[in-house]
């Protein structure tokens, strides 16, 4: 009798109709931190534990719809999404942890956007996070539950923790969602003018009689004409202006799409239901956005080759444009980069101002001083790397810098090993493999083989005095360029895998990120100026030698990042890899043909094809076989 007196109600214990705002916080806490420790020992880097985690979130809240619509509505779906989403903040926040969501705000900029802000989320109060991972939010598990509650219940969109008042979940729907509210506000209204113009049963009698009589007595048909109003075409009429109604509201430009979009709406009204025609559009939407995708892609492909080329060339041209003393001293490449660098600041302020719709202090609060400082080292790298550059592309021609340049390729995979624990493939350590040999055929003396030649032999014996301090000179000037480029390419590695580090372990923008480089950039390049050239620039001034190819050179090196990324978004490593390959061929062919400052032999020739063909096979992705989506019974 004592013990059933002090033995207590299990949750697991209780009905499911009773007591369903009690949350057992200790096996909750249990199994979500067994469940962290689960999926961090499948990823290496906390985006990646990040992604587990709002999985394992869509995989709770696609069961968990079942779970709580059938409590709370019955199996009633909300259809407005302003009713959905106060339904996530209270009851669905309810069941999961005991009180409703802090806040639901909606963005002011961008319409698809929702925030639901929440001040202590429960699941990082079990955490400890230790100093290498400090940016993890464990939020992303609520996330993912979020997501899939409202897109199974046909409100698709993507939603994201953010570190912001708390933490602020993100809620980006999808345009077809926002397009469908428009249209139903629209029908609503139109129903509405229509209950007003309804007459009850009795009086619509009455009034017909007195249409019908008053028509015998109007101008047009004989004795015996019905009313003179007809429902059709008064149906048309309002047709035709709620059509115009929808048309200023839909965010489409071409008449196709309005009238699909007004077939939609007639569709609705008539009673056939959304589901059909919602389909109907968004396979319509998806097909003309695949083909805007495929034409950006091969655009920036195209873009690329020719920044890439241009780049190159420009860069050796203007090295090399001005060799005789009386045209006056050559620019200073050091203050090039430095304009390039100041170049990229103002372009990232200019567009950050323009996305905060020229608001300076909402500019303002989206920098952070502190996690700026992050950006100090990779920013310190990139500016050596651009300055040995410079000094490569003076002592070497633009078809074996281009080439051995790819050299990167191999120290970027060799720190992603080694700070971002990445496992490489087979088939990338083969191209690897292949590149080391290809850049070294590329760097074998020209004319060298297993045994001399004729002309080399006469060459050596007929060189004397001068000849043989100008052979000395040029093998310097090969050794110092080869030098450079190699300390570049261990520059670019390093500061490229150090830099994605800390994009994929914090939330900050793109744009952001580039502005904190360039900030950063400057003071580096501004340094390296100062080392190595200030007399010049005291004696000559900062812009000495400056023409229009050397302001060329300067825009093509600050907006070659934004032209990457271009890329990266609407195409994939492997035509990334082409248009690499296309651009070491184009820009061989061009300082052979042009430049008369390049011969290719043999070994060049071969070298340079392993390399493309490397560059290729590194960047192949082989595609997933897609997997069957599990049904639960």
């Amino acid at each position: 009798m004592r013990n059933s007196a002090i033995r207590t109600v299990g949750i697991l214990d209780k009905s499911l109709s009773k007591g369903k705002h009690e949350v057992n916080l200790s096996t909750f806490a249990l199994f979500f931190v067994e469940m962290v420790r689960y999926a961090q020992n499948k990823v290496n880097t906390v985006q990646g534990l990040q992604d587990r985690l709002t999985d394992y979130g869509r995989f709770v809240g696609v069961r968990l719809l079942d779970l709580i619509t059938l409590r709370e509505k019955g199996y009633k779906r909300d259809v407005k999404l302003l009713h959905i989403l106060m339904f996530v903040k209270g009851p669905v926040w309810k069941n999961l942890f005991g009180q409703e969501a802090d806040k639901l705000e909606r963005s002011n900029e961008d319409p698809c956007k929702y925030f639901l802000i929440e001040k202590e989320p429960i699941v990082n109060t079990f955490i400890s996070l230790p100093k290498d991972k400090g940016s993890l939010n464990c939020a992303a598990f609520i996330a993912g539950i979020i997501e899939a509650f409202l897109t199974e219940s046909n409100f698709p969109c993507k939603v994201t923790a953010h570190w912001h008042m708390g933490t602020a979940y993100m809620i980006e729907f999808e345009e077809e969602v926002i397009l469908r509210e428009k249209m139903e506000a629209v029908r609503m209204a139109q129903h509405g003018m229509k209950k007003k113009t309804t007459l009850p049963a009795g009086a619509k009698q009455k009034s017909m009689k007195r249409v019908q009589k008053g028509a015998q007595y109007s101008k047009g048909p004989k004795k015996g004409a019905k009313a003179v109003i007809a429902p059709k075409k008064l149906a048309a009429v309002q047709q035709a202006k709620a059509n115009a109604e929808i048309s200023r509201a839909l965010p489409t430009n071409t008449k196709a799409e309005r009238a699909y979009s007004l077939g939609i709406f007639e569709s609705r009204a008539s009673g056939e239901g959304w589901r059909k025609p919602i389909l109907g559009f968004s396979q319509r939407k998806q097909a003309t956005s695949s083909a805007n995708s495929s034409a950006l892609k091969w655009i920036s492909l195209v873009v690329l080759i020719a920044q890439t080329t241009a780049l190159v060339l420009t860069l050796r041209y203007s090295r090399t444009q001005r060799s005789d003393a009386s045209d006056g001293p050559k620019y200073l490449s050091s203050t090039a980069v430095l304009m390039s660098e100041i170049v990229k600041f103002f372009t990232c302020i200019v567009v950050l101002v323009h996305q905060n719709k020229w608001n300076f202090g909402r500019f303002w609060r989206d920098l952070d001083a502190k996690d700026s400082l992050k950006v100090g080292v990779p920013a310190l790298f990139y500016v050596v790397q651009n300055n040995l550059l410079f000094l490569a592309l003076s002592k070497l021609d633009a078809a074996t810098y281009q080439v051995t340049y790819q050299l990167k390729i191999l120290t970027t995979a060799f720190f992603s090993v080694t700070m971002l624990n990445k496992k490489l493939d087979l088939i990338k350590w083969l191209a690897l493999l292949l590149l080391t040999s290809g850049v070294a055929l590329v760097q074998l003396p020209k004319g060298s083989s297993g045994s001399p030649s004729t002309a080399s032999s006469s060459r050596v014996e007929d060189a004397v005095g001068t000849d043989n301090e100008n052979q000395k000179d040029a093998a310097g000037d090969g050794f110092v360029g080869l030098f450079a480029i190699l300390a570049a390419c261990c520059s670019s590695g390093f500061a490229g895998v150090y830099l994605e580090k800390i994009l994929k372990t914090s939330q900050v923008q793109l744009w952001v990120r580039n502005l904190q480089l360039a900030f950063f950039s400057i003071f580096g390049a501004f340094a390296m100026t100062w080392i190595y050239d200030w007399g010049q620039v005291q004696q000559w001034g900062f812009f000495q030698g400056y023409n229009w190819i050397i302001w060329l050179v300067v825009a093509l090196q600050a907006y070659g990042g934004l032209v990457v990324a271009l890329v990266v978004k609407y195409a994939d490593n492997i035509l990334k890899g082409f248009a690499v390959s296309l651009s070491i061929l184009l820009s061989s062919f061009v300082s052979w043909a042009f430049l008369d400052d390049f011969e290719p032999s043999l070994s060049f020739v071969l070298g340079a094809s392993i390399v493309i063909f490397s560059t290729f096979l590194y960047g192949y992705e082989p595609k997933q076989p897609s997997q069957p989506e599990r049904h639960s019974a």
